[in-house]
């Protein structure tokens, strides 16, 4: 799902060519950002997730009305 995501945004980098500058910049860094999310989840890095979240929370009571 991660490749798709990335196909389409170096699609639509590739469609803005012609467009202002602005916009082709804004989606190449787009297409950075998915291209190292893409190559952590391929090759199993896994403390890309473990340093984002905090201690765990737990979830609490069900909210009834």
């Amino acid at each position: 799902m991660q490749a798709t995501y990335l196909l389409s945004f170096v699609l639509l980098t590739l469609a803005t060519l012609r467009l202002p500058p602005a916009f082709s910049l804004g989606f190449t860094v787009i297409d950075i950002t998915f291209v190292l999310a893409f190559l952590g989840m391929t090759t199993g890095n896994t403390s890309i997730r473990q340093d984002l979240g905090g201690k765990a929370l737990p979830l609490g009571n069900p909210v009834v009305r």
